[in-house]
């Protein structure tokens, strides 16, 4: 079961009603489909689970979606989808200007008209540089010059788009992570941020979160005036989660690197991917994968603190997964998505299930309110990537993208919609 790829299939917004109700195998006239393959050689995906890729400008929502087809010899392209019917509909705003799109993340300012773009693109010598645009929402066109924010050179120095925020005076937070770079400031798999303020007439220096080894599939999330990272590290002590915290305001680390997960019995410890979310009361979640170097014991573990930056975390239990391994694996099939209130949504998918199920928890200050549900069935690899909306201070009815195999849908909820800005 490990190493499947992602199936010829499609790209679909979850739209989940507020009691969550399991549904029956049969699409509800609630799901709704996003960008959809042809089944002859086209294929649309969203990438890893820690990177944005939804957003809301003005009345409209986005995502960033990636298509490839075998017709297409310039290689992947990087599409923004939006729709203005609350996620009913979905038409394609523009391309990202670039051949060879891999990797990217989207984000919205205050200003409530302007997308904020970044990506990783495989250049004409085949290397993947970074790049960043913003894109005027209203007006369906890219605004300014391309920028390229970390330039590869060959296979032992390229560079990856993990993410990027908006702070609520405008300054750009862009998340980076080298690839074998064998020179300071970038330097192996490290990650970092570089910052670029509304009267900045150039991006920052690199703020390195880690070194070396220690920044691999690193999440972000920004929140008031700090901006929270989790990623995989060989720590002090031992290969695990780790996170650190920044202050946008003073351009600084505030917080030294944190363990997050915990060595647990029988050799069980975490994997690459994790997923970070600071609920509307300031606490923390880290959302994270563990098993063994042998498949047998895996699970998804959810990490929280009452104080977002406190340094005691309890390890919570969100589902056990046999087939998961501990170690130098990306899984892509769960993530955090913020709910009304104080609600955090955890949705997943299981790889002893195939992908085939998808589920969600509802966690309110630490503690799952009610039973995991079962929201959603399909093919072989259907469910493999899960997309949450952590956006902060954003409620709606959209808080997930799934991809995978098979003709996918959404499904409705009923709060009322409110987009605001903190």
């Amino acid at each position: 079961m490990r190493g499947r790829g992602v199936g010829r299939g499609c790209v679909v917004a979850l739209l989940l009603s507020a009691a969550l109700t399991a549904q029956s195998t049969k699409p509800s006239p609630g799901w709704r489909t996003i960008a959809a393959g042809d089944g002859d050689g086209v294929h649309f995906s969203v990438n890893r689970s820690h990177r944005n890729v939804l957003c809301f400008v003005g009345d409209a929502i986005f995502c960033l979606v990636r298509r490839e087809s075998r017709d297409v010899p310039s290689g992947p392209v990087g599409i923004l989808m939006s729709t203005c019917d609350g996620g009913l509909t979905w038409q394609e705003a523009t391309q990202i200007p670039v051949d060879q799109f891999e990797l990217g993340a989207i984000a919205a300012g205050p200003e409530g008209t302007e997308l904020h773009v970044v990506w990783n693109a495989r250049g004409e010598d085949g290397y993947h540089s970074v790049y960043y645009q913003a894109f005027d929402a209203a007006k369906r066109e890219w605004v300014g010059e391309r920028e390229r924010l970390a330039q590869g050179t060959n296979g032992n120095n390229q560079y990856l788009a993990e993410n990027i925020a908006v702070t609520s005076d405008g300054t750009l937070i862009a998340m980076i992570s080298a690839h074998r770079s064998p020179k300071a400031p970038w330097t192996f798999w490290c990650t970092g941020l570089r910052l670029k303020g509304p009267k900045d007439e150039s991006w920052s220096k690199p703020y390195i979160a880690s070194g070396n080894w220690t920044g691999v599939a690193p999440g972000l999330q920004l929140h008031e005036d700090r901006a929270y990272l989790s990623y995989r590290s060989n720590g002090p002590n031992d290969f695990g989660i780790y996170r650190r915290v920044f202050d946008w305001r003073e351009r600084k680390w505030t917080v030294e690197q944190t363990r997050v997960d915990e060595r647990e019995p029988d050799g069980v410890h975490a994997s690459n991917t994790s997923t970070t979310l600071i609920d509307n009361s300031g606490r923390l979640y880290v959302l994270y994968a563990v098993g063994t170097p042998r498949a047998g014991s895996g699970g998804l573990r959810l990490a929280f603190a009452k104080d977002r930056d406190a340094k005691e975390l309890a390890r919570i239990e969100v589902a056990d997964d046999a087939e998961l391994e501990g170690g130098n694996h990306n899984y892509r099939h769960y993530s955090l998505a913020r709910g009304p209130g104080d609600q955090v949504l955890v949705f997943f998918s299981k790889m002893s299930e195939d992908f085939t199920k998808l589920y969600v928890a509802t966690y309110v200050a630490g503690r799952r309110v009610g039973k995991v549900r079962e929201i959603g069935t399909g093919k072989a690899n259907a469910f493999q990537i899960v997309n949450g909306v952590r956006g902060d201070g954003f409620v709606s009815t959209l808080l997930a993208v799934v991809a995978g195999a098979g003709d996918l849908q959404g499904y409705a909820m009923r709060w009322p919609v409110k987009f605001y800005w903190r």
